[in-house]
């Protein structure tokens, strides 16, 4: 998950430099690469430096911590300095995400929000099926996870989502699926507009990130039976 922050004043999305870096390089600790990268450009590149930001962004614990951070311009020229980083696939990433006609209304991100978080989100999706900024996930996917030789094979069950409502994202060595059981609007306004004598159905968004055991190719194949999803991706 890559955390990013609107900027109502500039109108810009800053990111979270490691979360950007560990998922767009082949870098087995961003953290530690980060913080050396950073103090070797300090040294040529001050300048560079300079336009980054600490923003507090919410951690795995729940918790907002201090995060160096930066706009998709600048992302891209640290990216520069990073060996074998994926700069097109990060191109992509941010398409959808920086059209102007999707870009956030100030009016309508919460006062005093610290940042806005969302899913990978899959440039060839529209956004507006994906998670809402801010949104973050209720559930987590049960899979089940298997191999051959030559693919892997994730499994998992989300009866009750419609297909267009199940996104997934695949980086090499990582998959995340996300997305939301939304319910029908008979059922949620209660059919022919009567009062619900129980509520028992669960109606919520779910994701699960899974790290794989080796290289995968981006590109996947997807299959939905009965509420059982399965994706087959191709090991590399």
């Amino acid at each position: 998950m890559i955390r990013r922050h609107f900027d109502v004043t500039t109108q810009k999305w800053h990111f979270s430099i490691v979360d950007v870096i560990d998922e767009f390089s082949n870098s087995k600790n961003a953290q530690n690469y980060w913080k050396v990268l950073k103090n070797r450009l300090k040294k040529g590149f001050r300048e560079l430096v300079t336009k980054c930001n600490q923003l507090k962004m919410r951690a795995r614990d729940g918790k907002l911590y201090k995060t160096d951070a930066a706009d998709y311009e600048t992302i891209l020229q640290i990216l520069e300095h990073v060996p074998q980083a994926r700069a097109e696939v990060f191109k992509s990433y941010c398409e959808p995400i920086l059209n102007p006609a999707t870009l956030p209304d100030p009016s309508l991100i919460r006062e005093g929000a610290e940042s806005e978080t969302l899913p990978h989100p899959n440039p060839l999706l529209d956004k507006e099926r994906v998670l809402k900024a801010g949104e973050v996930a209720e559930a987590k996917l049960l899979v089940d996870a298997y191999q051959t030789p030559t693919h892997i094979y994730i499994e998992a069950f989300a009866a009750g989502v419609a297909p267009e409502d199940i996104h997934t994202y695949v980086s090499e060595q990582k998959l995340v699926i996300y997305g939301k059981r939304v319910p029908s609007p008979p059922a949620k306004e209660g059919a022919g507009g009567g009062e619900y004598l129980r509520e028992e159905l669960l109606w919520t968004t779910f994701s699960r990130e899974i790290t794989l055991p080796c290289p995968v190719v981006e590109e996947f194949k997807l299959t939905e039976d009965a509420g059982l999803i399965i994706v087959e991706l191709k090991k590399i």
